[in-house]
């Protein structure tokens, strides 16, 4: 199967907030359908790229710099020291002793349509994700967290029948038990060099490491049914299947 990424960005010209070192990039996964160049969206994907070299050169706090959203300063907090270093137990998890760029990448969001999960597609279109925006980066982030229990347990969210995306996603049939369903998301980041980062709930890779090949998704002219095994929906956000 070939997957491609859309997506635009857009900011304010002379922004003066320390935002400005901030993009927030959202988009569109896309499959293609034929031979013809065709494509349908299966999925959304969404990244955040700090520029930490620029806000340092230019005497912003990286404090300020995160501080644009709760869930980016929990990152800072969890991987930076107070002189807004990388922590020593990062750098442990990443292999490394030092990194060379400040910028970081953050893998927000991936979500698939449960019809294209399966056969490693997510870990492909992450691998991609890393690829195209890791430039300038020092290290690169992302928070395991089971899609299912976001916003209540799955008990609960099946119940709510205004939860549309519970069911949309069809995230019933998918493990129930927290520790299980993260301890399944670890590992599955892990095939592409993923380590957790200790007392955190982030795991962290180095962007300059060689990325992992994966076997090459196999393209079946018709076949718009995947075996729902392997599934990547989300980061900071996942979920996968019960066994």
């Amino acid at each position: 199967m070939y997957y491609s990424l859309h997506y635009e960005h857009g900011s304010f010209v002379d922004d003066r907030e320390p935002s400005r070192y901030v993009k927030h990039i959202q988009g569109e996964v896309r499959e293609y359908v034929d031979d013809d160049g065709n494509e349908e969206p299966i999925g959304r994907f969404s990244v955040y790229i700090v520029d930490g070299a620029a806000a340092l050169n230019e005497g912003e706090s990286l404090f300020d710099v995160f501080d644009m959203s709760s869930s980016l300063f929990s990152c800072y907090q969890e991987l930076y020291g107070r002189d807004e270093d990388l922590k020593r137990k990062v750098l442990r998890a990443m292999k490394t002793d030092m990194t060379f760029d400040s910028g970081v990448l953050i893998l927000d969001r991936l979500e698939l349509i449960p019809s294209r999960r399966g056969r490693g597609a997510g870990l492909q279109i992450l691998r991609w994700m890393e690829h195209q925006f890791r430039m300038g980066c020092g290290v690169v982030v992302l928070k395991p967290f089971p899609l299912q229990f976001e916003g209540g347990t799955p008990e609960e969210r099946g119940a709510d029948e205004d939860d549309r995306d519970f069911k949309r996603l069809e995230l019933g049939g998918y493990e129930r038990r927290f520790d299980v369903a993260l301890r399944k998301l670890q590992r599955h980041y892990a095939k592409l060099g993923f380590a957790k980062v200790p007392g955190t709930p982030y795991m962290v890779a180095d962007p300059q490491r060689r990325l992992p090949r994966l076997d090459p998704l196999e393209w079946i002219p018709g076949d718009r049914h995947f075996e729902e095994a392997d599934n990547v929906s989300n980061f900071g956000i996942g979920a996968r299947k019960a066994a």
